[in-house]
């Protein structure tokens, strides 16, 4: 029997999600690892989840000194369910993950729907969809020193501002990617596919103050399996 959880579903969002990206526990304000290039903090108040969905706000601010001793411009929204809900596939058991997304319009934006290991090891990524710079990328199974990114791709969109459908369905021996119903990717060398529980990840960083404040906005997401 498949079950679907809506981790929109405000009732449950206790339940499925914490603020941050779930990597650093003790630093949850600051970005991917102090990623240079990323200029945001993380802050609860810029994530707001209703009956219409989320909603992840990102905007020039005062100066914040971040808990990993770095000040920083500009505060924005992220969210994980690290230790919450974490999803592996097995024989006959897909993981199926399902967004409704509206991407930011600024150029500085840097949307992310992605997974990582359960573990708290980053020696795998799976990435529903990731939008920097104008340009679509996906990550899949990075591990050390190997960086697995495949991009930038085009998805044949004149309007990725507007809502569209993003898909990914990750099985024990491939993984496909779809935007709209349509198929953009598969994936089938067994060596590049995660074999290990992975938690969800929703932020928007940013790597320009150009068009801020900007919005990543989702009608609806869910994990089926």
């Amino acid at each position: 029997m498949t079950t679907t959880l809506n981790l929109l579903d405000p009732a449950q969002a206790g339940a499925n999600w914490s603020y941050g990206l779930g990597i650093d526990q003790t630093h949850t304000d600051s970005p991917n690892e102090g990623n240079p290039s990323e200029l945001e903090y993380y802050d609860p108040a810029q994530v707001s989840l209703g009956s219409a969905g989320a909603v992840f706000t990102a905007k020039t601010c005062t100066p914040h000194l971040c808990g990993d001793g770095k000040t920083r411009f500009v505060v924005s929204g992220a969210a994980n369910t690290h230790n919450k809900r974490a999803w592996q596939p097995t024989a006959g058991k897909p993981v199926t993950i399902t967004a409704r997304v509206k991407l930011p319009s600024g150029a500085g934006a840097w949307p992310a729907i992605w997974l990582l290991p359960a573990s708290g090891v980053w020696t795998n990524e799976i990435d529903v969809l990731e939008y920097v710079r104008a340009a679509f990328n996906l990550h899949h199974n990075t591990p050390p020193a190997t960086a697995w990114q495949i991009g930038p791709i085009d998805y044949g969109m004149t309007d990725p501002t507007n809502f569209h459908g993003y898909k990914v369905v990750w099985t024990t021996d491939h993984l496909e990617f779809s935007v709209d119903g349509r198929v953009v990717k598969t994936i089938t060398d067994v060596t590049k596919i995660p074999a290990e529980p992975m938690y969800l990840i929703v932020n928007l960083a940013v790597v320009s103050t150009v068009g801020l404040p900007a919005s990543l906005t989702l009608a609806s997401l869910t994990v089926s399996q």
